[in-house]
């Protein structure tokens, strides 16, 4: 009796190690499968979904399905015009995508909401970045926190693989940085500035052939011809 009761007891432990090395299997799949993924994701990229209408009109706000790298982040080889995955500043668990206007060491300009004729020049710090969405309108960016560290970038966004129909690759630009009004009172603000020069090169020629011709030009004389 007691032979057979060690019998059974060893049979049932047998059977018993067995169904646990059985159900080990899925869960060292399980395990493997999300090291891949994790191993991956870092040191490679992913892909991510995005929602909200900050990157309008890039991107689409009911749930784009971007693919972003790792590598450009690790290699410190950002530069302007990338958009990028990032932890929000203020909530860390929270994902932003945005768009990198300036790097470290640049001045961006600042665009008021009220007034686009005013603005102000801000220095971004060391080891940070200025990023805004392309919907300048409708962003929550480094224009209301200010320059985000490097650190927060988790990759760079490269393409958008759905909705299928719009599957493309994402271009590096800056060309959403500002307002059409704010760019359009820049350009006035260039052609006045370049007129002002090819003026006052115009009377330095002016000056100088006075001068050659009657020598120095008393102050009111001088005065009295560039009024007229």
């Amino acid at each position: 009796k007691i032979m057979r009761a060690r019998s059974v007891l060893g049979g049932t432990l047998r059977r018993l190690g067995k169904a646990i090395y059985e159900l080990r299997k899925p869960t060292m799949v399980v395990v493997t499968v999300f090291s891949w993924n994790h191993c991956l994701s870092t040191y490679v990229g992913d892909q991510t979904r995005i929602s909200g209408p900050s990157m309008l009109p890039t991107i689409n706000e009911d749930g784009d399905i971007l693919l972003y790298e790792t590598r450009t982040v690790r290699r410190d080889e950002l530069k302007k015009g990338n958009i990028v995955i990032l932890n929000s500043p203020r909530e860390p668990k929270k994902f932003l995508c945005k768009r990198i206007i300036a790097l470290e060491g640049e001045e961006v300009e600042i665009e008021s909401v009220w007034n686009p004729a005013l603005s102000n020049r801000i220095l971004v710090p060391k080891g940070h970045v200025w990023i805004q969405g392309d919907n300048l309108k409708n962003s929550s960016d480094s224009r209301s926190y200010g320059s985000v560290p490097r650190a927060l970038i988790i990759g760079r966004a490269f393409a958008r693989i759905y909705p299928f129909s719009q599957a493309k690759w994402l271009e590096d630009t800056v060309e959403f940085a500002y307002t059409p009004a704010f760019l359009e009172l820049k350009r006035k603000a260039k052609i006045r500035e370049q007129k002002l020069l090819e003026r006052e090169k115009e009377l330095k020629e002016l000056k100088d052939n006075l001068e050659a011709q009657f020598g120095t030009v008393d102050e009111y004389t001088w005065e009295f011809v560039k009024g007229y």
